[in-house]
């Protein structure tokens, strides 16, 4: 007689009887919650009970509930996702914390420049579902909009629109670091802003259009100096 266990796994039943001995049979010390559904099941690592892992009591049904972290460069918008179930979450979060450690040391000790503002968060996985682009980070401080390095050159023309304006800069001598006409007034809640144009980029999004070129969309974050209040 073999058995089932939480892992997929088929492993022989050492005890193949029909009656379970006493040690077999879960004490009430062995019932234990689920962190995330709550619902009491065996600690028994099989399909029908619930496992210890990364501190917590998973139940069956909640190992494989989805589960994503991203790791971001304020500096260059660079991001990069990581995808596992809760089963993985610790294994997840340390792939999503080597990539960021990656990307700063990279820029800090390698590339010549500054080096670079990564960090990580947990993301919701619904929000991974929703992207069918790449979407990048940029932020808003007391300087203004946060242009990322590989956009501050155009030849002759560059669209900006966010969820208050559509802003069309004209010229051949690129943008700087800051674009101080993009300020927090240009986002923020559709029904609050005077004459919004691009209410579907509301409340926190923006793109970024070189002629020619396709447009890059950013989630724009706010700095210490600045709020949406």
């Amino acid at each position: 007689m073999t058995q089932k266990t939480l892992f997929g796994d088929t492993v022989p039943n050492p005890n193949p009887t029909d009656e379970t001995s006493p040690s077999d049979q879960p004490n009430d010390s062995q019932i234990e919650a689920c962190d995330l559904c709550g619902d009491e099941r065996p600690v028994n690592g099989e399909l029908d009970g619930a496992i210890e892992r990364g501190g917590r009591i998973l139940c069956a049904d909640c190992c494989g509930t989805p589960v994503a972290f991203e790791a971001f460069c304020r500096s260059c918008g660079w991001r990069h996702l990581v995808e596992d179930t809760e089963f993985g979450r610790d294994r997840a979060r340390t792939r999503v914390q080597q990539e960021r450690n990656t990307h700063e040391s990279t820029y800090e000790h390698i590339c010549i420049g500054p080096a670079h503002d990564a960090d990580w968060r947990e993301i919701e996985p619904e929000e991974v579902a929703e992207e069918d682009h790449p979407v990048y980070l940029t932020h808003i401080d007391a300087d203004g909009l946060y242009i990322p390095p590989q956009l501050r050159g155009f030849t002759s023309q560059i669209v900006f629109r966010t969820p208050r304006a559509t802003i069309q800069m004209f010229g051949t001598d690129g943008l700087g670091p800051y674009y101080p006409l993009i300020d927090k007034s240009h986002f923020g809640d559709p029904e609050e802003i005077l004459d919004a144009r691009n209410p579907e980029l509301a409340p926190d999004r923006m793109t970024i259009k070189p002629q020619g070129e396709e447009p890059v969309e950013f989630v724009v974050e706010w700095g210490e100096e600045v709020s949406l209040q």
